[in-house]
């Protein structure tokens, strides 16, 4: 009786079915996500593309095991998925915005006064570190008084400067403190992926050079706040971890040379 009994319930249970429209529409949404990433002459870093790509598949496993998923498990896998696929989307259109520059490889740079200089690769070698380092300075002054066009400009010139002259991927001081700065500013604007994008770049380049342990975790710290705007806490609080963990030990290291002395 008790196997019968068992049966019976396995026999009510109620399964979504491939073809139900709402499974169509999580389809559908998946699809709309990889039409983003898989778009021609896209400029988007490959990390996101795979990010993009690991939220596609779940959602589309789901959808194609929909014949053995339950009603009501499926709806309430489908709104998350639904969800973290919307904002990866968002995300895409951020990060895509944050680092679209002119094609013809020009780049402007204001005087201040109303005009604009063009082209970094005008800049002299000699004179490139100390340009770079200007342009972070005046634009996160610029940001502090509420300029953003202005600050952008500047913290956009630095950026293409150091590209043009060291590479995208190279890891130098100067590309960590102007992600970190262009991080800054997209948190001040309201961008936050596009902000998380480029103060993960900035900790990734800082830790790769051993840069100060109290940098590192001013880092951690901007992305802990970003990812709680993001209602991402378990992630913030991991970061949140890290910089107290590093400042715990620069602490200690201070004090032990302290009690040596």
């Amino acid at each position: 009786m008790a196997g019968e009994d068992a049966k019976a319930d396995d026999d009510d249970l109620e399964m979504i079915g491939e073809n139900d429209p709402r499974v169509k529409k999580l389809q559908e949404l998946a699809w709309s996500l990889q039409t983003v990433t898989n778009r021609p002459a896209n400029r988007l870093p490959e990390d996101a593309k795979r990010a993009a790509y690991r939220v596609t598949s779940r959602a589309l496993a789901l959808c194609n095991n929909a014949e053995y998923v339950e009603v009501e498990d499926f709806v309430k896998r489908a709104k998350v998925l639904s969800k973290e696929i919307e904002d990866k989307k968002k995300e895409m259109q951020e990060i895509e915005e944050a680092i679209k520059t002119d094609l013809s490889g020009k780049c402007f740079r204001s005087t201040g006064g109303g005009g604009l200089i063009r082209n970094v690769g005008n800049v002299p070698a000699v004179d490139y570190e100390k340009v770079v380092l200007t342009s972070n300075k005046e634009g996160m002054d610029l940001l502090r008084k509420g300029q953003y066009k202005q600050a952008f400009e500047q913290l956009k010139y630095a950026e293409a400067l150091v590209v043009s002259k060291q590479g995208k991927d190279e890891a130098t001081n100067l590309m960590s403190v102007t992600c970190n700065n262009l991080g800054c500013y997209y948190k001040k604007v309201g961008k936050l992926h596009a902000a998380l994008s480029y103060l993960r770049k900035a900790l990734k380049i800082e830790v790769s050079l051993q840069t100060d342990d109290v940098t590192v975790a001013g880092t951690h710290l901007n992305v802990c706040a970003i990812l709680s705007k993001l209602d991402k806490h378990d992630k913030a609080l991991q970061h949140a971890l890290c910089a107290l963990e590093l400042i715990k030990s620069r602490t200690d290291s201070l004090g032990e040379s302290s009690s040596q002395d």
